[in-house]
């Protein structure tokens, strides 16, 4: 299917359904498996397999910020100034991983969030850019 977006004036509904039909089901399972069914308060790493560089964020709802990766790592959603999501667009989602690297209260998301990004060095060799 992607081989067609090359010719398409839009690609974005073709990125959508290629998420709807491909994306979205392993999306729910690996939030079911790693995440549970609660709402989580804190910090995660993204990791391409293919060369190990990091992304560390933050977030009020990591299992929503997670499905906000996947979808504009696969074009479904307009990507943001990020180095994550040409990575992903251009390797597959697939080959990374989604971890949670600590959970914390809101009022703390920044302070373990830099700390968190300096440990995995994700800014210097990474997609991190704060």
């Amino acid at each position: 299917m992607r081989e067609v977006v090359p010719f398409l004036r839009n690609p974005e509904p073709l990125n959508k359904v290629i998420y709807k039909v491909y994306y979205e089901k392993p999306y729910v399972d690996l939030v079911g498996r790693v995440l549970g069914q609660n709402k989580i308060i804190g910090i995660y790493k993204i990791t391409n397999l293919t060369d190990q560089k990091c992304y560390v964020g933050q977030s009020l709802n990591v299992a929503e910020r997670w499905r906000q990766h996947i979808r504009r790592g696969v074009g479904a959603e307009a990507p943001t100034r990020n180095k994550l999501y040409p990575a992903m667009l251009a390797t597959g989602v697939e080959n990374f991983t989604f971890e949670l690297i600590e959970e914390c209260s809101a009022d703390k998301l920044d302070e373990r969030e830099k700390f968190w990004q300096s440990y995995f060095h994700a800014q210097d060799y990474g997609y991190s850019i704060k």
